[in-house]
């Protein structure tokens, strides 16, 4: 009996020295239903649960069918995002999994929190990706990974719109889609419509180092928000009918072809930046700019120059291009627009039915240097009807065949030159600096010349009030009188010599990683956005 007594007790003193076998982590819940992953939640959730966060977690991917989920987080004390949902993506490429997928009228509702992948989101018919103050960061880290044929450019993108109609809403929130073969967002090659709907409220955007930041016919709502489609190897933007307002600022810059390519744009109360872009700055159907917005378009159709050979580049047509039937572009007086500093003309409408409608802007320093873009360094009208209004300045451009301001073979009307316009010297005043006096004769045949022996002069002064229809070619110049500025601008201060404009807000692009930069918190605890 003591022996056995004995035995007894050595196992209980074993057993005491094994550590009980704790429960797993809990990392979400459903009611009052504790889960130890993300993915058991999501597939216990009926329609219309709402899975609420304990911790940080993983999930190798999902799909919502034909039900509405909300999967949330919480705020802390600080304002940060509580807990952070990490999608794995380190399988065998092409299998889907880390993916997230909503169809069969799915819906998601992410809200609170910060969500990171390096593979797809894709939306099919009827299905919707609703955000409110998360953030996304979506890195591929130039992974192929849907299994297409190389080089199709519909496909290894971040969130793709497959099926009419999708939805997906930012509200609040700050997304970084970045390192994707493919485009940031885009829609379906194989369906037509409008009814993809991508919409920005009081949020930050950027798709970075991607074939293109959003492509195909989407609608884009930009309200309040900040939007960054930068140095893109393709076009910033391919289609698309968009709403920028309310105080948004939105660059698209830097990117290997067009900037901001599009099917409608409006911009109202908001700044837009195209600058850098390898092809045209601003492509689009018909285009509207309130009195009260800024638009800056410099720098552009970078591919038609520096090893390239422009006339058989024939994507690069302009600084702000406005192309198809009926297209326009319209500018209410008052607004601050300036199209400067490009290497195509500066402003190109390309048919007879076609407008150009100028209350107000800043056309220079525009270079039209062939191929597509030869005559009009400043405005270039095909056949089309252009109404310029007598503030627009136009001045200091350069096309390498004629027309070095303003060539037009449809009908134009335009007011005479500013009384402190100047010619900045090369290559029209053999290095020096002369007072416009009005507008010269710039044709093919005849280009403005007024500083060779008088035999190879030309200087034709042109009457803007006589002018309704073809073949002008005109440039901003002076006559057999040249008058040099006082005081003399000093040799090397580079630029042109006129007043400056009101210079277009600075947009700092944001850091890529981290929820809120410095300045950010600073701003943040000041009341201002």
């Amino acid at each position: 009996m003591k022996k056995t007594l004995a035995v007894m007790l050595a196992l209980i003193m074993v057993l005491a020295m094994v550590p009980a076998l704790a429960d797993g982590v809990k990392v979400a819940k459903i009611g009052s239903t504790e889960y130890e992953t993300l993915d058991e939640a999501i597939d216990a959730a009926n329609d219309g649960d709402t899975i609420e966060l304990l911790a940080d977690c993983e999930s190798d991917g999902f799909t919502i069918d034909g039900k509405t989920i909300t999967i949330s987080g919480d705020i802390s004390e600080n304002n940060r995002r509580q807990h952070t949902v990490t999608l794995k993506g380190d399988d065998v490429p092409g299998s889907g999994k880390g993916n997230i997928v909503l169809k069969n009228a799915g819906k998601l509702n992410l809200n609170n929190c910060t969500f990171k992948t390096n593979r797809k989101i894709t939306l099919y018919a009827d299905s919707a990706l609703d955000c409110t103050n998360i953030r996304l960061e979506m890195d591929a880290n130039k992974e192929k990974f849907s299994g297409k044929p190389e080089g199709d450019i519909y496909y290894d993108g971040a969130i793709e719109m497959e099926i009419y109609p999708c939805r997906i809403t930012f509200n609040r929130c700050n997304v970084l889609i970045q390192n994707y073969l493919g485009n940031a967002i885009r829609w379906d090659k194989d369906t037509w419509g409008y009814d993809y709907q991508v919409k920005f409220t009081e949020s930050d955007f950027m798709a970075t180092n991607c074939r293109s930041g959003f492509t195909g016919r989407l609608w884009v709502y930009v309200d309040n928000s900040k939007v960054d489609v930068v140095e893109n190897y393709g076009n910033g933007s391919n289609g698309s009918r968009y709403t920028i307002k309310n105080g948004s600022a939105v660059n698209f810059n830097n990117n290997g072809k067009h900037g901001l390519s599009a099917w409608t744009l409006k911009i109202e109360d908001s700044t837009v930046n195209a600058i850098g872009n390898g092809g045209d700055g601003i492509v689009a159907f018909q285009t509207d700019i309130n009195a009260n917005s800024h638009v800056l378009v410099k720098e552009n159709a970078k591919r038609s120059f520096g090893g390239t050979d422009p006339a058989n580049d024939k994507e690069v047509q302009a600084g702000f291009h406005v192309y198809i039937n009926d297209g326009y572009l319209k500018v209410e007086k008052g607004a601050d627009f300036r199209v400067i500093d490009n290497y195509a003309s500066g402003i190109k409408i390309e048919n007879a039915t076609e407008t150009l409608e100028l209350g107000s802007g800043t056309i220079m320093n525009n270079h039209a240097r062939g191929g597509y873009s030869e005559y009009g360094g400043g405005i270039y009208n095909v056949g089309g009807t252009a109404t310029i209004d007598p503030s627009v300045v136009i001045y200091n451009n350069h096309a390498v065949t004629a027309g070095d301001d303003i060539y037009s073979t449809g009908k134009i009307t335009f007011g005479g030159v500013g009384s402190d316009w100047w010619l900045d010297g090369a290559p029209d005043c053999d290095g020096k600096i002369h007072k416009i006096d009005g507008w010269h004769d710039d044709a093919e045949e005849n280009r403005w010349q007024a500083h060779k022996d008088n035999a190879e002069n030309h200087i034709v002064a042109v009457d803007p009030n006589n002018i309704l229809t073809d073949n002008v070619a005109v440039k901003a110049a002076h006559g057999a009188n040249a008058v040099e500025p006082t005081p003399v601008p000093t040799p090397g201060d580079g630029g042109h010599y006129h007043p400056d404009p009101t210079p277009v807000p600075v947009i700092v692009i944001p850091p890529k990683t981290g929820d809120m930069t410095v300045w950010q918190s600073i701003l943040h605890f000041l009341g201002i956005r």
